[in-house]
């Protein structure tokens, strides 16, 4: 089972209209995928959206949904 969206081919993202970059390689390409975070003692699921690199494979991760990110 993979973490990524079966839509989710790699490609280039705008966060708050700036191009979101890779700050280890300087890549521009990504894989997106949707995290689910457990806390201790948290009974509710919080999501976060983490963006992983095509080319080193670092992730940078935002929380809230993808949709506002845009």
């Amino acid at each position: 089972m993979s973490i990524f969206r079966k839509e989710a081919e790699p490609q280039q993202y705008l966060i708050k209209e700036k191009q979101l970059t890779c700050s280890h390689c300087g890549n521009d390409t990504f894989r997106m995928a949707d995290i689910m975070i457990h806390y201790r003692g948290d009974i509710t699921n919080s999501y976060a959206t983490a963006f992983i690199c095509t080319v080193c494979t670092q992730a940078t991760w935002f929380t809230g949904n993808p949709g506002d990110l845009a």
